[in-house]
């Protein structure tokens, strides 16, 4: 199905990202914040988690900064002022 020849051929010097390898890679880290929020307000109530972890099963969250908060309101505030005033 298709158009014949829509397409060109050698997809490789088109899209060379297609014939790149993928590196091995020994360690994951995940920013676990989106994810946390994304289940504190779920889009769906009846959507469960469930997982058992062979072994362990390890999640480290950050915390936000009191100081940083602050620093980033103050930002806001002052974004806000300055596009009112135009």
């Amino acid at each position: 199905m298709g158009v014949p020849k829509f397409l060109p051929m050698d997809f490789q010097s088109v899209y060379p990202c297609l014939s790149e390898v993928i590196p091995e890679f020994d360690n994951l880290y995940l920013d676990m914040n989106g994810i946390i929020h994304q289940c504190s307000h779920p889009n769906d109530e009846d959507v469960h988690f469930d997982y058992q972890a062979p072994k362990v099963f390890f999640m480290a969250v950050d915390v936000w900064h009191q100081g940083q908060k602050i620093t980033t309101e103050r930002g806001r505030r002052f974004q806000c002022k300055r596009w009112l005033a135009g």
